[in-house]
């Protein structure tokens, strides 16, 4: 029995002890490359989530656990999330460090502000308490608040880290006066506690502000509209490394978050249906067509993933208002945004120019220089744009057909119109591997034998995984513990 209640807190005790230990070695011998025990114990923390998700002791099934006097929730929902995320840790730790990305001096804090920040998103997954979700949102905070500054001395990159302080102070400001709110109007911290009064409270001014102001916070680590300012400004001046964490790893704790916090509303006021409705619309209408005009890669990647965001926040509103079928679409689109958005910031890696830059124009002719991260990208932009067979496609359809049922008719049009512009800017990535001759004499590209591997798996998966309808199930588990 105590073994089983040890296991259920594995990987976030195991995440915490490798933060330390990286603190340890960047005071005992900084100065020095640990990419191989990074990715080594980077592995081990992915096998310990795994054993803790679908364990002999769990078979499956973690017995659901509400410990630390009420304020942490240990579930399968939680459990499977924090495989996602250090499954996406592990990712991360692959993209190898180039010169301009990283400070060498501060290799060893590199590793421990990315275990802390995963520390922090681990902790999101279960939380149950307000306060709790406040700390837990802060460590992952001030995490990426030094990691985005950590690139080697460039006038992009502390601008960058400025940028995402101020509004990430402001952010978290605002959400702690909702909590506040919420405290004040219910006498409790706790959050089944608090949204338990959803019924009784739903038209109070009081109560819907401190709703409002709380989900502003969590939309602002979204990056969705009208809380996506930071967003490309960050991506474009912090590291490679760090800009991919921030987006896919972060965005899928947020998701965790935000469906958790659903899950306890028995009846969402109607003034924060509203209000999602509209994030979502505008979060896919904006990050869609702004993309259209960028040049720069992780800009693009940014203005698309506010697009996405848009569609995960369909799934959230559908989760709402339909409950299971609404959070295992969103949940399998999650874990889907993961792979496919990695996919396409490994090969942006890969194709850097001498200063670090990673304009489209570094893709021209890159099916010659490299075939296997030409089909990396080629992938990726198509499982992005959602097109057939990629398992892109499925995961909208399967987002888009549970929210039409639900009724958000109006919503599933305009996610389809955005779809389709969406492609134009993946094509155009496309079109400039294989059609645009490059400026000058590029040199050839030779992945390394890890990297090779990591391509040949992120290819399988993406052309693959839509059609093992299996996967849905496990999903459904997953949303089905959550209650």
């Amino acid at each position: 029995m105590m073994l089983d209640k040890l296991s259920a807190v594995i990987p976030e005790a195991y995440t915490l002890g490798l933060a330390l230990f990286w603190l340890v070695v960047s005071v005992v011998r900084p100065g020095r490359d640990y990419t191989r025990l990074s990715i080594l114990l980077g592995a081990v923390g992915v096998v310990l989530a795994f054993q803790s998700t679908f364990g002999e002791s769990a078979l499956g099934g973690v017995a659901t656990q509400v410990r630390f006097y009420g304020a942490y929730r240990i579930d399968l929902y939680s459990q499977g999330f924090k495989l996602l995320l250090a499954l996406g840790y592990l990712l991360i730790l692959n993209l190898p460090k180039s010169g301009q990305s990283l400070l060498k001096t501060s290799q060893a804090e590199y590793h421990f502000l990315l275990a802390t920040a995963l520390f922090g998103m681990m902790l999101l997954t279960s939380v149950y308490d307000m306060l709790l979700l406040y700390l837990a949102m802060e460590t992952t905070s001030y995490s990426f608040y030094v990691l985005c500054v950590l690139r080697r001395r460039l006038t992009e990159s502390t601008e960058a880290g400025l940028k995402y302080v101020l509004f990430g102070a402001a952010s978290s400001a605002v959400m702690l006066f909702g909590i506040g709110y919420l405290y004040g109007l219910t006498g409790t911290t706790s959050l089944p506690g608090v949204f338990s009064r959803s019924v009784e409270l739903g038209t109070s001014p009081g109560f819907l502000f401190g709703v409002f102001l709380l989900f502003a916070g969590l939309l602002f680590k979204l990056s969705a509209f009208p809380f996506h300012f930071w967003a490309p400004d960050v991506y474009e001046g912090t590291s490679n490394q760090v800009a991919a964490y921030l987006g896919t790893v972060a965005k899928v704790a947020a998701t965790a978050l935000a469906l958790r916090i659903a899950s306890m509303m028995p009846n969402a006021p109607l003034l924060l249906n509203a209000f999602l409705w509209v994030s979502a619309i505008a979060s896919m209408t904006y990050g869609n067509f702004v993309a259209i005009r960028q040049t720069d890669m992780k800009r693009m990647l940014a203005y698309s993933g506010i697009g996405h965001i848009g569609y995960i926040l369909v799934g959230v509103l559908a989760a709402i208002n339909m409950g299971e079928p609404g959070y295992t679409a969103t949940i399998y689109y999650a874990g889907m945004y993961l792979i496919m958005n990695f996919a396409a910031f490994l090969v942006v890696h890969a194709c850097l120019d001498e200063t670090g830059g990673a304009q489209i124009r570094n893709f021209n002719n890159l099916h010659r220089r490299s075939p296997l991260l030409c089909a990396t990208l080629v992938i990726s932009m198509f499982t992005l744009g959602g097109i057939p067979p990629m398992a892109g496609f499925f995961g909208k359809l399967y987002l888009f057909m549970t929210a039409y049922q639900g009724g958000f008719v109006w919503l599933v049009v305009l996610g389809l119109l955005n779809s389709f512009v969406s492609l134009y800017y993946y094509l155009r990535v496309c079109k400039a591997a294989f059609l645009d001759p490059g400026d000058s004499p590029q040199p050839e590209i030779v992945p390394c034998l890890r990297r090779s591997a990591l391509c040949v798996a992120l290819i399988g998966y993406m052309v693959l995984f839509g059609f093992f309808s299996n996967a849905v199930d496990k999903y459904a588990n997953l949303a089905r513990s959550l209650f």
